[in-house]
């Protein structure tokens, strides 16, 4: 403020005053006697800010600026805000331009380390490196843009739409696993072998699925056959129709072991 308006200021005692008004806290309190006493400090600026260095100041200024250089990160932030805080702390500390160089790029962001590789020379002053810092992060920045506003304008996929399109070519997968045999509608089974008709029937396993509970005759999985006509060569009583409300059996009734085999042969006739 004094260096840029020194005509409104151009004595010692206006400059000291100004700095007064400034003040605050535990400053104001050591400025107040200065005022009451009527210090010669009042008159002299150079040694008035030599009396309030050597009480606030920080006496070695030169190596506190040199830790805090040392541990400055530029982190999420702009370059460009890294750049300002760095050239602010290289003020107090009597480095070279080589030194504060090499400083400035250990504590940039490493893609933005990446990117400065790209330049085939060495900067060749700390303004010119911060200028090459801040234009790879400002690269780096629109890059990010450009990705997040392409997921934007992709649509979204909620879960409810991936749980009803399974992928293609998938199986459906019950509870308790998968189905023991699927058949599609328009396929048609081959014949089992004796070996594996006998497995079924000692199981009590479907003689068309394989599937347990039930009997090729009301097979889920097989078209369903509302009427079979059985001939008399098959049933040496009379010639009978049988329906699917026919041959379902009660687990617990007497007849339910004969009925399961005469059932069995019956399904061998049917599905041949």
């Amino acid at each position: 403020m004094i260096q840029l308006h020194p005509n409104r200021y151009p004595t010692d005692a206006a400059r000291v005053g100004l700095i007064g008004t400034l003040l605050s806290g535990t400053t104001l309190a050591w400025f107040a006697p200065l005022l009451e006493k009527k210090s010669p400090l009042l008159e002299d600026f150079e040694a008035f800010v030599k009396e309030f260095q050597a009480s606030f100041g920080d006496t070695d200024s030169t190596r506190t600026a040199i830790n805090k250089i040392r541990r400055l990160r530029q982190g999420d932030r702009p370059a460009s805000a890294y750049a300002a805080d760095f050239r602010l702390l290289a003020c107090d500390i009597p480095w070279d331009e080589a030194a504060l160089m090499d400083q400035f790029r250990q504590g940039l962001r490493n893609d933005v380390k990446d990117l400065l590789l790209t330049f085939h020379e060495d900067p060749k002053s700390l303004t010119e490196a911060i200028s090459r810092a801040v234009r790879c992060d400002n690269r780096l920045f629109e890059r990010r843009s450009e990705r997040q506003q392409m997921l934007r304008r992709q649509p979204e996929q909620t879960y409810a739409s991936i749980v009803a399109t399974p992928p293609q070519g998938s199986r459906p997968v019950t509870r308790d696993g998968p189905t023991p045999m699927e058949i599609e509608s328009t396929q048609r089974r081959g014949p089992l072998s004796d070996a594996e008709k006998q497995r079924r029937r000692a199981h009590r396993l479907c003689l068309y699925c394989g599937g347990p509970g039930h009997i090729a005759v009301n097979c889920p999985h097989k078209p369903r056959r509302q009427v079979y006509q059985v001939s008399a060569h098959d049933n040496p009583t009379s010639s009978s129709t049988i329906t699917s409300n026919n041959l379902s059996t009660k687990p617990n009734s007497p007849c339910h072991e004969n009925r399961f085999d005469v059932l069995s042969q019956l399904e061998d006739v049917l599905n041949e």
